[in-house]
């Protein structure tokens, strides 16, 4: 067998399921949320949140890890509480409230002028997810602030070729190809 032959199955037997990302239902950029914390319209600091996508575990269970991004400019210590924090997951319109597994911490404190990052776990009900809220607090010495990000299932094809011949079906085929020339009847 040519070393390209073997390559080329090896492509091939990668194709897996679709994977799943999540973006923001609204008001998000891009694939994430970012909040400001302000005080006296003043803007401090900010949270950005956002699901990097779905998982499987070896025992096939799946899972989507929620980052946050804590930014303090301000003066005072930023906590984000874990405890408050929890996802209410939408599959085939019902909805199931889920608790991150096994936090690090009970919260994270990011000191003034610091960045922080955390990553929670959350385990889902089903792979076949439509839509995850997540809800989170950030606590500092003059206030609270309590948020719900809306993220949206996206599944999308990570593959271009899906059959063994290119141009076969509806479905199947080289995009920048823009016609099978068995059923074109100009072709020469």
């Amino acid at each position: 067998m040519k070393p390209w032959t073997f390559l080329a199955l090896a492509a091939v037997a990668g194709c897996g399921a679709e994977p799943v990302r999540f973006q923001p239902a609204t008001g998000g950029r891009g694939s994430a949320f970012y909040y400001d914390l302000e005080r006296d319209g003043h803007k401090w600091g900010d949270v950005k949140v956002w699901i990097p996508g779905l998982y499987e575990r070896e025992d096939e269970k799946p899972f989507v890890e929620v980052r946050f991004r804590v930014r303090n400019d301000g003066d005072q210590a930023v906590a984000l509480d874990v405890p408050d924090t929890y996802a209410e997951v939408a599959v085939d319109g019902r909805w199931t409230r889920v608790r991150p597994e096994k936090p690090a911490a009970e919260s994270v404190t990011v000191e003034p002028g610091k960045v922080e990052e955390l990553a929670l776990v959350f385990p889902l009900p089903a792979k076949e997810v439509d839509e995850i809220e997540v809800n989170w607090t950030a606590r500092w010495t003059s206030g609270r602030m309590t948020r719900s990000s809306v993220f949206l299932a996206a599944r999308y094809d990570r593959h271009v070729y899906y059959g063994p011949y290119y141009g076969m079906g509806m479905r199947y085929g080289y995009p920048y190809w823009p016609h099978r020339y068995w059923d074109d009847p100009f072709w020469p």
